[in-house]
């Protein structure tokens, strides 16, 4: 019975560890596609970081220059619109200079081509302010995109990890199903009939009656919690009536059955 006990352990074993190494290997997938989405997250997460500052430098020089030139076409406006008038006090060089042009241009021009000037200046500088809004809508629109993609792989990179965290279970169970069997408990599952079968007291001892000249093998089990641990006992030995004819046989820690006395794990 025992031989064939462990000939079906034997083979249990093996399903469990191949059932381990497949629950091991869809982990370990699970992983991988985990860690592939941190990498592109990351990655793309960089790229656009580069790409922003690229485009805010890009942009934000457009705009500074359409501002540039709506200050311009403002300040010549004014000069179209009033009699240019000396500076106040002592002007520098440059001040004078910048005087005696603006007069002269105000002197060059008659009335109609002066408000030529201003209407068509006006609309440059609306032209440039639609600019710049486009400018700037086109940087949000570019920002969100980047967003939005970046949540995309974020949720992506998520997902994984709940993946990751559903292979986990199901390996470490495998793991521990193939680690806590087989138990000596194991080696006497579906046994042949039993010609006695003997409960203990409330002190765990029995007695067992064996007629003279019968050898019989006793098969004793304890499964037990004491102070929250899970206690797993089993005794096995043939009893010779003549030698323990009324007397009490002790079955302790020290006697138990142990995996080397099966000859089934060294």
């Amino acid at each position: 019975f025992l031989q064939d006990r462990e000939d079906f352990i034997e083979a249990r074993m093996e399903l469990l560890a191949e059932r381990e190494a497949e629950k091991r290997a869809q982990r370990d997938a699970a992983i991988a596609a985990r860690d592939e989405a941190e990498a592109r997250l990351r990655e793309r997460r960089d790229e656009v970081a580069r790409e922003r500052e690229a485009l805010a430098r890009d942009l934000g020089q457009r705009i500074a220059d359409h501002r540039g030139s709506i200050r311009q076409n403002e300040a010549f406006i004014i000069d179209l619109t009033e009699t240019p008038q000396p500076p106040e006090g002592i002007p520098t060089r440059e001040e004078y200079q910048a005087f005696s042009e603006r007069r002269e241009r105000w002197f060059s021009m008659n009335r109609s081509e002066r408000e030529a000037w201003r209407e068509a200046l006006g609309s440059q500088n609306r032209n440039l302010e639609e600019a710049i809004e486009a400018i700037e809508e086109d940087l949000q629109g570019r920002l969100l995109r980047w967003e939005e993609e970046l949540d995309s792989l974020r949720a992506e990179l998520e997902g994984r990890q709940a993946a990751v965290s559903e292979a986990e279970e199901p390996w470490r169970e495998a793991v521990a199903v193939r680690e806590e069997f087989p138990t000596l408990f194991d080696f006497f599952q579906d046994l042949p009939e039993f010609t006695d079968m003997i409960r203990t007291d409330a002190n765990g001892e029995f007695a067992l009656n064996v007629p003279k000249g019968e050898r019989k093998a006793i098969l004793a089990m304890v499964d037990r919690e004491v102070q929250g641990n899970r206690e797993k006992r089993c005794w096995l030995l043939w009893i010779d009536p003549d030698r323990y004819d009324g007397r009490k046989l002790l079955l302790s820690n020290h006697n138990a059955l142990t995996w080397d006395e099966l000859g089934s794990k060294n």
